[in-house]
């Protein structure tokens, strides 16, 4: 699973809103935000360096 904002102009949404909503809704706590975030860099369409520069900043982030 990942979590995005496909359009935030039209929906008036933001990253910070759809967690807090995600977090009220399911009760999810900040390990599952930063698997879910781990997901996304993976899932992401970008070379190979790019994701592991992306995914050493969320492992020194949540570490």
């Amino acid at each position: 699973v990942t979590v995005s904002t496909d359009d935030p102009p039209f929906f008036h949404t933001t990253m910070v809103r759809e967690y807090d909503r995600l977090a009220d809704a399911f009760d999810w706590d900040a390990g599952v935000f930063a698997t879910i975030a781990r997901t996304a860099a993976e899932a992401a369409f970008c070379d190979t360096a790019t994701k592991d520069k992306i995914l050493k900043k969320l492992e020194s982030a949540h570490a």
